[in-house]
This record gives structure tokens, sequence and C-alpha cells, in this order.
């Protein structure tokens, strides 16, 4: 599944995306696998920039306004990752011109996160609402804001999608750093799992 694709696109936007946020997040990203327990995963990050949540575990790796790398794991009940989401934002002021990137790459289970019975559009809108819910950390509520974001602007890039959700008025300061249009792909593998890529570059 591939939601229509509008603006201008290409090879230098895919490698843009590249040279966002590697190191200790996509290395720790990379670690964690859908239903892996606790004993697996639980050495992917450093603990000092780790937090648990509700809904499972969050990494977050801040430079000011001006960049950002989050990670969030969705956990099930018994602990087990249902989803992993990595996302990357990056505002570079003094390019010729100025730009924006930002990238949003995850996979989630419908099974282990018990949305099996909701289409993909409804499975995503969930996930975001969760994600943007009231937060008294501040580094709980910033990580699952990028993540969540990134999931509104996919939802607006698919057909006919009119509302993405009560997330998105919770949202608009994040909203607003963070561009729409881009490339928005949705795929599923052969076990189920949904997969899902967003990543944008503009100049300001």
């Amino acid at each position: 599944m591939q939601p229509p694709r509008h603006g201008l696109y290409g090879l230098i936007l895919l490698l843009t995306v590249v040279t966002l946020g590697s190191g200790c997040a996509q290395m720790g990203y990379d670690r964690i696998r859908i239903g892996q327990d606790p004993r697996e995963y639980e050495r992917a990050f450093p603990t000092e920039d780790l937090r648990q949540t509700r809904a499972g575990l969050v990494y977050l790796d801040e430079g000011g306004r001006e960049r950002a790398t989050a990670v969030v794991v969705l956990l099930t009940r018994d602990r087990l990752v249902a989803g992993r989401f990595l996302a990357r934002f990056e505002e570079d002021r003094f390019g010729l011109p100025p730009q924006t990137r930002y990238a949003l790459t995850g996979e989630l289970d419908p099974v282990l996160s018990r949305l099996a019975n909701v289409g993909p559009v409804d499975m995503l809108r969930v996930i975001a609402d969760d994600l943007s819910r009231p937060e008294d950390d501040a580094f709980v509520r910033d990580a699952q804001a990028w993540v969540a974001v990134g999931l509104i602007r996919l939802l607006q890039q698919w057909p006919q999608v009119q509302d993405a959700g009560p997330a998105v008025p919770r949202l608009a300061d994040v909203l607003q750093q963070v561009p729409g249009g881009g490339v928005a792909q949705v795929r599923v593998t052969p076990a189920g799992v949904i997969q899902v890529d967003y990543t944008v570059c503009v100049g300001r």
C-alpha cells in the first residue's frame, strides 16, 4: 500500500534522510525486534537516556529546536515488543537554502498490539492518539511527539483521509516544525507486520 506522492521528490531526498540521526539511536533501534522479551531488548539503549512509559519505552536525543532523534518501543502487557518507531528531525538554518528534514520509520504487529481488527488507517490513528496524550514527563512527551507527528503526516498523505485523529490539535506546535507533503509508504510483511516510512525535506 502506498499513498500518493505530491511535490518534488527523488534521490536527493532519500540520500538526505540517510544523514539524519545515526549513532546510538539507530543502533539501539536496529537491535530491537518485534516479539522480543525484556532480556533481549533491555540493553539496546543507555539507561540514562531511556524512560519507561505506560505504552512501553522511549529514547530521546535532542539538540535544542534544531535537532532531535527519538525511539518509541511499544510493549505488550507481558513486556514483549509490539512495535518500534524511529523519528529523526533536523533543521539546518545555515544551509543555502535553509532546510528542514524529517524521517520516520517503524513497524507494528497488529496482533501483539491488539489492533488486528482495525484497518491500517485506524491503527495508525490509534497509535498517534495514544502517543500524543498528555504526559507529566517532558522527556517522554517530547519523544512520543516526534513519532506521533510523523504518523500524522503519513496519514495526511493517505488517499481520502480527511481526519488524522485527535492527536492533531495536541501536536500543533510540533506539526509547525515538521512539514507536510513528503514521501509516505506503508507495507505489510508476510508475517502481517505493518511497516511505515515517512520522509520530507523542504527548503525554508
